[in-house]
């Protein structure tokens, strides 16, 4: 119990000190008081050091990340170590993780691809190196919207700070993989790769998955299917792994007829290669350190608890890489492993049902969407995969004759996850916050001590209801000027989110490339745009409006229409007729009878009341002089968007609108010189102007010129790329606008 004590500690003063919230504080603060009420005073003298320790733990982890992080882009060359698995691709691009030699760093390299042969190469390389390098070292680029996803921190929590874009590489020497080295374990591990690549798909993707926690990029589709079904942890591997390990070893051990002693030993001895051939996950290291201070207590005369192995495995985790108690897979492990100890539950069914619901607030947190058959989904998959899924991957790999046949099982299970995914049942939820998640996960471990007491229901009830009517009824509306690069993308809902529009969805500029240079990966329209509407609680847009057929202004609407459900689309009168359009709508999930053209000289029902259409006044071809030009009155407010319309078009609107004004610009064509023409902010007469560019774009927007006019009529500005995300609000009556990057 005393390390019990000890490693709750250890977590929570990680999670103080690296990310300070009122909210842990809270919590340090009630865990203390029930350290004293124990009225021990070893454990009270033991918590004290592991708090003292683990301050100190997180400050150090701080300070190196402050002295290893660049603050600017630099020039660089050196060597870097890579072990034979170290090595990734995706089209044209390859990563490689390894150690900086010359600063004893680990890092991420990425190599741009040239020709199909290096491609090839790489992915056949069956040894790690050691490799010279010149490029450019920089930090990994922090999250600039709202709720983005933290690729930053992630690398951090894995101790990697430095990214590394090499020019040029080349391979300077072999490793040494002689003996029992980390070098020769993970040339094992990627010889197994390579090994099971060759066999038939789908086969060859669930026994990387399964066998040796490789995932490959041609398997997404299906790996986010079952996520959305929320069956991942399934294909995940963790402790319901390493129980099947750990009961081959056994069943090993007794065929052998090995004594206790010897049969502990041997877990002992092969958990940590199965852990490191396996990818050593969080989660996995968990549940292997788990069995294997267990083993090693039972070959002396005090054996451990689960409890204490749990303990010993947290404290060890959080001196190791504080950072990963960030991580959804690992609190998820060690949450719902702590539930299965502590509460456990003879009846599977109730189990089931336990974790899952411990589960849901952590999910929603990470992801806002819950499928309605999850529960149901696990009940039926769990003794599936135990007993059909594992032995048919099992089988057909190591089994010739029946390779074939265990292969059309899986690909028949592959097009049954197709199928439920269609009618996953997906809930959007939104992203709850971070004291309601608490609440319920404390109230929901009451109910299990305490279920005859039905209050802690009714209290689970009214806290998710509060938070879902908080998130999907909000009292003020906003618009959103996402970062999304160089591109444009902004969102208008009004309160209660009784309307939502979408102007622009950013899109990036690729040129053609040959079939083997296309990478697989979710465009910003997804991690962006989707993700913030979702973690909103928005799965649906009433009004898309594409100001013109720009691929920085349209070409993530067919990705994001994957995710958001979208009633209608507006578009100039004439863009339909584009080829690249048309491409792009076939891609999507929107039919053409909810696309409409639209011209100032018509009426279109069904366009927005609150949107006054300015441009086009004419059809043309979804051209920068074609795009849609519009005044958003929001609260008395007046903000302008006009695409990249140009001074041609400012001015001609500027004629038919002389008496036009607004508060909010939004500059045309990402501050180009090409747009926002000095008479158009002398009429306007804009209190703020926003733009939205790419960092380092090589357009070099905004312009100068464009920067001069703003200044010289004492207009302020923000820039995205700068700013990151732009928020509008009105609170109170006023007027209020936030910037993500402060």
């Amino acid at each position: 119990m005393r390390c019990f004590f000890s490693a709750v500690t250890a977590i929570i003063t990680c999670f103080f000190v690296i990310k300070p919230h009122l909210l842990i504080g809270v919590i340090a603060l009630l865990w203390g008081l029930r350290v004293l009420a124990t009225r021990d005073k070893k454990i009270i003298l033991l918590v004290t050091v592991t708090a003292v320790v683990f301050l100190g733990v997180g400050w150090q982890e701080k300070r190196t990340v402050q002295s290893q992080t660049p603050r600017e882009v630099q020039k660089c060359q050196g060597t870097i170590r890579v072990y034979a698995d170290g090595v990734k691709v995706n089209g044209d691009l390859a990563t490689f993780t390894g150690v900086w030699l010359e600063k004893k760093q680990k890092v991420q390299l990425y190599l741009y691809l040239k020709q199909k042969s290096q491609q090839l190469a790489l992915k056949k390389l069956a040894k790690g190196g050691r490799y010279a390098f010149t490029g450019q070292v920089q930090a990994f680029s922090p999250p600039t919207n709202e709720n983005q996803f933290d690729y930053q921190f992630f690398m951090r929590s894995k101790q990697t700070y430095l990214s590394l874009r090499a020019d040029k590489l080349r391979r300077v020497g072999d490793l040494k993989e002689r003996g029992l080295t980390l070098a020769t374990i993970h040339a094992w591990r990627q010889k197994s790769a390579l090994a099971l690549q060759k066999l038939p798909q789908p086969l060859s993707s669930f026994a990387q998955l399964l066998l040796i926690g490789s995932s490959e990029v041609e398997f997404q589709t299906t790996l986010n299917q079952i996520k959305k079904l929320g069956l991942l942890y399934l294909f995940c591997l963790s402790g319901m792994h390493v129980f099947y390990v750990v009961g081959f070893l056994r069943t090993l051990a007794k065929f052998f007829r090995l004594k206790p002693g010897l049969e502990n030993l041997l877990l002992v001895v092969m958990l940590p290669f199965y852990a490191l051939l396996a990818g050593a996950s969080t989660s996995l290291l968990r549940a292997v350190g788990m069995v294997w201070f267990r083993s090693l207590s039972q070959l002396g005369s005090r054996k451990l608890s689960r409890l204490e192995a749990w303990s010993l495995v947290g404290l060890l985790t959080c001196l190791w890489r504080p950072l990963s108690v960030f991580n959804l897979g690992a609190q998820m492990s060690y949450l719902l492993t702590l539930l299965l100890i502590v509460v456990p539950d003879k009846v599977a069914w109730r189990q089931n049902l336990m974790l899952n619901l411990f589960s849901i607030p952590l999910l929603l947190y990470s992801s806002y969407q819950y499928s309605l058959w999850t529960i149901l989904l696990s009940w039926l998959f769990g003794p599936l995969f135990t007993y059909g899924i594992l032995p048919t991957v099992l089988l057909g790999t190591f089994l010739q004759p029946i390779r074939s046949f265990s292969n059309r099982l899986l690909w028949a299970l592959c097009q049954l996850f197709a199928r439920l995914d269609q009618h996953a049942g997906l809930v959007t939820y939104g992203k709850p916050a971070l004291i309601s998640v608490c609440l319920v996960l404390f109230m929901l471990l009451l109910l299990k001590v305490h279920p005859h007491k039905h209050y802690y229901r009714w209290c689970i009830l009214l806290v998710v209801s509060l938070n879902f009517m908080w998130l999907h009824y909000p009292w003020h509306g906003e618009i959103v000027y996402f970062d999304i690069g160089q591109g444009d993308c902004t969102l208008i809902r009004t309160a209660r989110n009784r309307q939502v529009i979408l102007v622009d969805t950013g899109g990036k500029v690729s040129f053609q490339k040959e079939t083997w240079q296309t990478r697989q990966s979710k465009t910003s329209g997804q991690t962006v745009v989707a993700n913030y509407l979702l973690s909103k609680g928005i799965n649906h847009i009433d009004d898309l409006i594409l100001t013109h057929q720009d691929t920085d202004h349209v070409g993530n609407f067919p990705s994001i229409s994957q995710e958001i459900k979208v009633k209608q689309v507006w578009i100039p009168a004439g863009m339909e007729q584009s080829s690249s359009f048309q491409r792009r709508l076939t891609a999507s999930r929107i039919q053409p009878t909810q696309v409409k053209g639209i011209t100032t000289t018509q009426h279109h029902s069904g366009w927005p009341a609150n949107l006054s259409l300015l441009h086009p006044f004419q059809s043309g071809k979804g051209s920068n002089e074609d795009s849609i030009a519009f005044i958003y009155r929001y609260y008395g407010i007046n903000c302008w968007f006009s695409g990249d319309l140009d001074r041609n078009g400012e001015k001609q609107i500027l004629q038919q609108h002389p008496t036009l004004r607004v508060q909010i610009l939004k500059t045309g064509h990402h501050g180009s010189k090409t747009a926002t023409d000095p008479s158009l902010v002398a009429a306007l007469q804009p209190k703020l102007a926003v733009i939205s560019a790419g960092r380092n774009n090589r357009y070099g927007h905004p312009n100068q010129e464009t920067l001069a006019t703003l200044k010289n009529y004492g207009v302020s500005y923000l820039n995205t790329a700068h700013s990151g995300m732009i928020s509008l609000r009105i609170v109170k009556g006023r007027p209020q606008v936030s910037t993500y990057i402060k």
